[in-house]
């Protein structure tokens, strides 16, 4: 059994956190059934939405959604903040003395729809890998918060919680993003995974979803202290097997290609050969295709005329 904790930053939105919260606990949480789970939850009101939800039904739903065996925080504030919510949750993890080196935490914003059918179960092992995370969803580089990311205890308190270095004015994602590329607190690889979960697809492969385009712009013109940004594409056939096929490139001349042909090229290894050379100071990013999760918030936020900022909710 493991122990995870969920952290969500949340807003009134109806009947949606039961296509989101709901969902999620409706097919991920019964993979984890066997796991301890936490959620702590921060519920801001903002006024553009205070005269169709209420922060009070909100709350209800949330604990008539999330099932009565995970242990449940909730966090009420009176100045809707994304920043100062992201710090509350954070803190909240603290004074309940929660975590310990083997817990994972999960950000999980309350406006993400799981549309997979695997076991996330097993693709967390990849989380074992030291100072490891990853992503179940599109366009979700390092420390992107889309959908994610789902953290080691390492990673987590070494690049996520900046809890006590943030401004509250400024957005989350870029302090935390910025907090790895300049904040010097890296001094090894940065190693960026795409697995593909083989049985979950076609013969074919594309090779489209590294954003590259990101680290390209985020990171080249960067100097690391003895360390190199590494790109690794995965084919793991079966998930329950630990082994797993691994290929490292610098650029990526694959294009479309099929996976028989591809296996001639790559190397295998299993889980524990992965976290020995992925050990030391390396950052192991993993993006897992396909994609487990979908944002629904965007039209939610249009429909309402919401609009996510670092300050507020306006």
């Amino acid at each position: 059994m493991g122990k995870i904790v969920l952290l969500t930053t949340a807003i009134p939105r109806g009947e949606l956190h039961r296509e989101t919260i709901g969902l999620f606990y409706e097919k991920i949480g019964k993979q984890l059934k066997d796991w301890e789970i936490y959620h702590v939850i921060n519920l801001d009101n903002p006024l553009k939405l205070c005269d169709k939800f209420s922060r009070g039904e909100t709350r209800r739903l949330l604990e008539e959604i999330i099932p009565k065996n995970v242990r449940r925080y909730f966090i009420e504030t009176v100045e809707p903040n994304f920043c100062k919510a992201y710090v509350n949750v954070i803190v909240k993890v603290y004074e309940k003395n929660i975590l310990d080196k083997e817990t994972l935490i999960w950000w999980l914003e309350d406006d993400w729809k799981v549309i997979g059918d695997y076991d996330v179960s097993k693709v967390l092992r990849f989380c074992g890998v030291k100072n490891g995370a990853l992503s179940m969803t599109s366009n979700a580089p390092l420390c992107s918060f889309r959908g994610g990311p789902v953290m080691s205890y390492d990673f987590f308190v070494r690049f996520f919680d900046i809890h006590r270095k943030i401004d509250v004015k400024k957005d989350p994602e870029k302090r935390v993003r910025n907090y790895i590329h300049y904040g010097n607190v890296h001094k090894g690889d940065i190693c960026v995974f795409v697995v593909y979960l083989l049985e979950y697809m076609g013969e074919t492969l594309e090779f489209l979803e590294e954003n590259s385009w990101f680290y390209r712009s985020r990171y080249n013109a960067l100097r690391f202290d003895g360390g190199r940004l590494r790109y690794f594409m995965v084919l793991k056939e079966k998930m329950e097997d630990e082994n797993m096929y691994i290929y490292e490139y610098k650029s990526n001349n694959l294009g479309e290609n099929r996976v028989k042909e591809l296996k001639k090229i790559f190397r295998k290894i299993g889980m524990e050969e992965l976290k020995r050379e992925m050990g030391g100071n390396s950052i192991s990013f993993f993006n897992f295709v396909p994609y487990m999760m979908e944002d629904v918030g965007r039209k939610f936020n249009m429909d309402n005329g919401l609009k996510k900022v670092s300050n507020s909710y306006g």
